[in-house]
């Protein structure tokens, strides 16, 4: 309403930001336009669908790639100008003051080193195509690509232009702090229960059955057989069943190939072992998720 709006401009005018009257001006008239808001908000929306239709590096529609290549410039140009503009009317430390506003102003600031980065290392070609007639740029620097990934984060800006998102995930920032004790509880029983493991099946789950030659049964590659120092480690001719998975006739069960220092590696392609903690904290985690991460 307009007494909303009379409200913030004198919260605008009178708060401690720059004091001349040309950014008064911008403060007053600008930034506290009810107006640009909402064009920032639809530069947003529209920012979000064009980050939707980008096509994979592998596809070769030049028309279509160089045409969002200019729509992204386009943004990364209308984001820069209103990063000024509020710069300019509230004052950079005032502008900063407030964490949502240093995430916009970390992506428009890292979108226009992306631009300028690739414009130097002769990268970034939106009008005239890429030199291989496919879309997709190659990365002239390491960083490239992890600037290019900030772009995801154009539309958590919503939550700075409306304020009822903006409660929501504050209450849900505010909820993790008060999730810390019972995240550290987890963590010390994740310890405890890795400890034990880490004790009782070190290096136990590389044994496979094998035999003289170093082959493997035909269905039994992945079997984690029981090793069992009492047994008869040459070959199982049939004796007691043993705990556990026992190998079939002509196998024994071993760590390594024949003759060799050659050990087996664990299941799930080393992965899935408790022979070091950091092994031992991921398979446990993977069984409390019930998902396998398959």
């Amino acid at each position: 309403s307009m007494q909303d709006d009379a409200a913030e401009a004198i919260i605008l005018l009178t708060h401690g930001y720059p004091k001349a009257k040309w950014r008064v001006w911008i403060r007053t008239k600008i930034v506290a336009n009810p107006w640009f808001g909402r064009v920032v908000m639809l530069l947003i929306a529209l920012n979000c669908v064009s980050l939707a239709m980008d096509v994979p590096a592998y596809t070769c529609d030049v028309q279509w790639a160089n045409l969002l290549e200019a729509v992204e410039l386009f943004f990364t140009v209308a984001f820069a100008v209103e990063l000024m503009i509020n710069c300019l009317g509230l004052g950079v430390f005032e502008y900063v003051r407030n964490p949502w506003n240093r995430l916009d102003a970390v992506v428009a600031v890292s979108c226009v080193v992306l631009v300028v980065v690739e414009a130097v290392a002769g990268t970034a070609e939106p009008f005239a195509g890429q030199s291989q007639g496919c879309a997709g740029k190659g990365d002239a620097f390491p960083g490239i690509s992890a600037l290019r990934a900030v772009r995801v984060f154009r539309p958590l800006r919503v939550v700075t232009g409306i304020p009822e998102i903006r409660i929501i995930v504050n209450s849900l920032l505010y909820s993790f702090r008060m999730l810390l004790d019972v995240l550290m509880l987890y963590l010390l029983m994740l310890i405890t229960f890795g400890i034990v493991a880490l004790t009782l099946w070190r290096g136990k789950l590389r044994f496979r059955c094998v035999d003289a030659a170093g082959n493997f049964p035909p269905d039994g590659e992945e079997q984690v057989c029981r090793f069992d120092p009492g047994a008869n480690l040459t070959l199982n001719t049939g004796g007691p069943l043993l705990e556990g998975y026992q190998c079939p006739w002509g196998y024994y069960c071993s760590d390594h190939y024949p003759n060799t220092t050659v050990h087996f590696q664990n299941p799930n392609r080393d992965i899935t072992s408790f022979d070091n903690i950091a092994h031992v904290f991921l398979t446990i985690f993977v069984m409390v998720t019930t998902e396998w991460w398959t």
